[in-house]
């Protein structure tokens, strides 16, 4: 729908379809009636039912009053096509979801709606959850409470225009929050609804809404705090959902609740107590047994200077464990001070980490350098083993003394670092072919830590995808249900030789190729990520015939998409398909029309 491929799953029983948010599949527009029809799902059959809509329900391009359907058959309601698929349930069954997101059935309604007339269904419950779920998320999902985005989300939710968080006495009406614009919220006052008898003066709740006026609706929560003062959330626009009433009384609870927290935030949270880690706000906390021993292991150190050396592969996170070790310790109001080994020329490298003296060559101002700039914190050597021999020396006798010499100066600088280095190379293979110290090995090397490669703890890979996944779903401002279980169980199997930041790049990539609305399947992993390129051998999750399959006509389709530059229709000769077979194909595989196959063959 407008534009976009849209994802629905039926489940057993009836899944009604109509433009109105009430169904439980909405296509807004399109010709479609509020109720245009309904599809039954029992066991082994599927049947669309249509409900006398005036631009009617076609099979396969046969208008039916009811008809079966099978896998494959594609089903028009107005001007909408629906294709049904057959999947296993272990890839429609989301095992990481990534929170409720906005589903395809609270769409807007059409602006102009002349469709058929038939009473609305009861509301589904799951849909209002999902809504108190997401207001939630700006709620409490963060050091300060997001009001503004906690409105924004119910407002959208609601099908209105504004929402505002109002609060009233006899006297006036003050808006604490609002998402929208005033005007349309008009001037609200308490005594425009009509409320109990005792709702003036008792605490409790009272949901009421006014009538449409001047074609704008307006439904509100009200919480008498006693007397003739209380709270008030409004919701308001042309075409509020009519069942919106049943969120606004828990919503605005939650609401004031976070106000009242959002209130009290005056200063930076406290620092967490003695001998507890910090992690950082991009950090995703790791449960398996080989990261809760690395965090007991990092909270043996955060007292003291001793010297840390961070060892491991790379894309493993080993910067993420340097800056929780800086956050958690008592250093943590020091500086932090990072540099890189290998980005920076061997010329440049001894003025940038102990500083330099003005005029020591024409138009050369001074510098403090890194030491200088991390005393009394920490000061970070990333690749480490990549440092050039000369400033080894130079680094070892800085670490002996705790005095740094700047380029040009004659006298030296006493500094207070703590010193953390970090690589992933074999330093003792280092050492024995002459290309690092030994003496500088054992100085930076007072407290080994090892971070684990991904592969060691795949326990915290459904944590770790969850968070990528709504990062980048948010990011590009696509609706992604989550990972199926087999996608997760083939994610879990894979080797990852690029560790953290690789599984970072797959999860870009599926939320790109993943269908609107959809889950993603095992059949959209990228061959290379589970391990089954060439010869290698094939994980155990990895091994479903089907998954393998859709594996192969996807690089079979990329390579032809490819070669045609593009032109579906040449490409589905190529492959021996019509091209509404292609593009059918592309569709259920996830495969956008831009992507190319990589290492395609050239042309002959």
């Amino acid at each position: 729908m407008e534009g976009r491929e849209t994802v629905f799953y039926l489940e057993p029983g009836d899944t009604t379809v109509g433009s109105l948010p009430g169904n439980a599949v909405c296509l807004p527009g399109g010709r479609v009636s509020r109720h245009h029809a309904v599809i039954r799902c029992s066991p082994g059959t599927v049947a669309v039912e249509d409900l006398s809509s005036t631009n009617g329900t076609f099979v396969n391009g046969v208008r039916v009053t009811r008809g079966s359907l099978a896998p494959g058959d594609w089903v028009q309601f107005g001007s909408v096509v629906l294709t049904l698929e057959s999947v296993p349930a272990a890839e429609a069954q989301v095992a990481v979801p990534i929170g409720p997101l906005l589903d395809a059935r609270a769409a807007d309604r059409p602006a102009v709606d002349q469709t058929t007339e038939i009473p609305s269904p009861v509301p589904s419950g799951g849909r209002w959850l999902d809504l108190v779920t997401r207001v939630c998320r700006h709620l409490f999902d963060r050091t300060a409470p997001n009001l503004e985005g906690a409105l924004a989300e119910l407002a959208s939710g609601c099908g209105a225009e504004v929402a505002g968080l109002l609060s009233w006495d006899r006297h006036d009406v003050a808006v604490m929050a609002l998402s929208g614009s005033a005007a349309a919220l008009g001037a609200w006052q308490p005594t425009d609804l009509n409320r109990s008898a005792d709702g003036g003066s008792d605490p409790g709740w009272v949901v009421v809404s006014n009538q449409r006026l001047e074609g704008v609706e307006r439904l509100a929560a009200i919480r008498s705090r006693g007397g003739q003062d209380g709270d008030a959330l409004v919701v308001a626009g042309p075409s509020v959902s009519r069942d919106a009433p049943s969120v606004l009384e828990p919503v605005l609870h939650l609401l004031t609740a976070a106000g009242s927290r959002r209130a009290d935030i005056t200063s930076p949270p406290p620092r967490a107590p003695r001998g507890e880690l910090v992690f950082p706000a991009t950090h995703v906390v790791g449960t398996s047994l080989a990261m809760r021993r690395l965090y007991d292991q990092l909270r043996g150190l955060l007292q003291g200077a001793a010297p840390v050396l961070i060892s491991g592969e790379t894309g493993s996170g080993k910067e993420h464990v340097l800056r929780i070790l800086h956050a958690s310790s008592e250093r943590a109001s020091g500086p932090l001070q990072v540099l890189n080994c290998a980005a920076i020329p061997e010329a440049l490298l001894e003025a940038e980490l102990f500083g330099i003296e003005a005029g020591v060559a024409t138009g050369v101002g001074a510098r403090e350098g890194k030491f200088r700039l991390a005393h009394g914190g920490v000061l970070f050597f990333d690749e480490v083993a990549d440092m050039a021999p000369g400033l080894q020396a130079k680094l070892l006798r800085a670490l002996q003394e705790g005095e740094v010499h700047p380029v040009g100066s004659r006298r030296p600088v006493r500094v207070d670092v703590r010193i953390v280095a970090a690589t992933n190379s074999d330093l003792g293979q280092r050492m024995t072919e002459g290309t690092f110290r030994r003496d500088l090995f054992f100085r930076i090397a007072g407290c080994e830590v090892r971070v684990p490669p991904l592969r060691e703890r795949p326990e915290d890979i459904p944590a770790l995808a969850r968070a990528f996944l709504e990062r980048f779903a948010t990011e590009a401002g696509r609706r992604v249900r989550g990972l199926s279980l087999l996608a997760l169980e083939a994610l879990q199997g894979a080797p990852w030789p690029g560790n953290v930041r690789q599984l970072e790049h797959e999860v870009r990539r599926l939320v790109s190729v993943c269908p609107e609305g959809g889950v993603i399947e095992s059949a959209m992993l990228s061959p290379r990520t589970i391990g089954v390129d060439g010869d290698e051998e094939v994980p155990s999750a990895a091994l479903d015939l089907r998954q393998q399959v859709a594996a192969l006509e996807r690089r079979l389709i990329l390579q032809a998409v490819a070669r045609s530059g593009g032109n579906l229709a040449e490409a589905a000769r190529l492959l021996g398909l019509t091209r509404n077979g292609l593009v059918m194909k592309m569709q259920r595989l996830g495969i956008r029309r831009e992507e190319r196959a990589p290492h395609c063959p050239d042309e002959a």
